[in-house]
């Protein structure tokens, strides 16, 4: 049988199919965490969380300092005495990573690196005081 230019058309598109089919299957097969799972309730309460931002920008630039050194994290909150806190720690590349913390009257947290996983995170900041209730957020390379 003698080598033809119909079978170098046929072999082609057989390579081409297969790298799609191929393409196509590991497509499918990734997992891709780009929202959160209660998206739309959280949508709904957005205005609220517009005016706990709107508390934390009239306490000025210095309301929330994030610092890190080698084994902790440290938020410390510059106003009124905190009753209660929340801080979530959201990393957009893996919802597996997240991690929700509580703390209750403190104006000093501290978090252990040893408990989180290193890389690109969100730390989402939410408090009250006696008066009014604030929010927090900032991009962190956890390192």
């Amino acid at each position: 049988m003698k080598w033809t230019i119909g079978h170098t058309i046929t072999l082609a598109f057989i390579a081409f199919a297969t790298f799609i089919l191929f393409m196509v299957s590991k497509m499918i097969n990734t997992k891709v965490d780009l929202v959160e799972k209660d998206y739309y309730a959280k949508e709904i309460k957005f205005q609220n969380q517009i005016n706990k931002y709107q508390n934390t920008i009239q306490l000025g630039d210095s309301a929330v300092i994030i610092q890190q050194t080698d084994d902790k994290i440290i938020i410390q909150i510059h106003n009124n005495p905190v009753q209660h806190a929340n801080v979530f720690i959201y990393y957009p590349a893996n919802e597996e990573y997240d991690k929700k913390l509580s703390f209750n009257n403190t104006q000093n947290i501290i978090i252990d690196k040893n408990n989180i996983h290193k890389g690109r995170a969100k730390i989402k900041l939410d408090w009250n005081d006696t008066a009014n209730e604030y929010y927090f957020e900032k991009e962190l390379l956890i390192n």
